[in-house]
């Protein structure tokens, strides 16, 4: 089922929200792309636009965060590293079955990546980084750190 944002979802800052948005498309590119028999052709490249979005919105927003002082600054972007983590392991997992010669290679990755679009989305975007609102909320909307 595709997530779809909604303004419950806001940080507060225009261009935090605006690299959400993208990446809850990209989770329901991915999605979507596991629904269709010729998956393996697709999930490559979405893939590594997730891991190379994620990457860049990361450190956007670890800029914001310093920049405005934000006391969990540590422990968010130990958060970032882990989701980049597990986000790099999927990858290989996606690289080594579409490089495979050998037909009867395991693919369980299906079920990692729709668990790993709900916990980064619900977890982090609707978790961790609502905390700094009140915090972006004294800021500009605009604000970039």
């Amino acid at each position: 089922m595709p997530i779809v944002w909604r303004e419950q979802m806001s940080v507060q800052n225009d261009l935090i929200d605006q690299d959400h948005r993208y990446l809850i498309c990209l989770f329901n590119c991915l999605e979507l792309a596991l629904d269709r028999d010729d998956y393996l052709t697709l999930l490559p490249d979405f893939f590594q636009q997730l891991l190379d979005y994620t990457k860049s919105h990361f450190t956007r927003e670890e800029r914001i965060q310093l920049k405005m002082n934000y006391a969990k600054y540590m422990e968010h972007k130990q958060d970032h590293q882990s989701i980049i983590a597990e986000i790099e392991e999927i990858n290989q997992k996606i690289q080594k079955c579409v490089n495979s010669s050998d037909p009867n290679i395991d693919f369980p990755v299906n079920a990692d990546v729709l668990l790993l679009a709900r916990k980064w989305v619900i977890d982090h975007i609707l978790k961790a980084d609502r905390d700094m609102i009140p915090l972006l909320k004294t800021l500009p909307r605009n604000f970039q750190g």
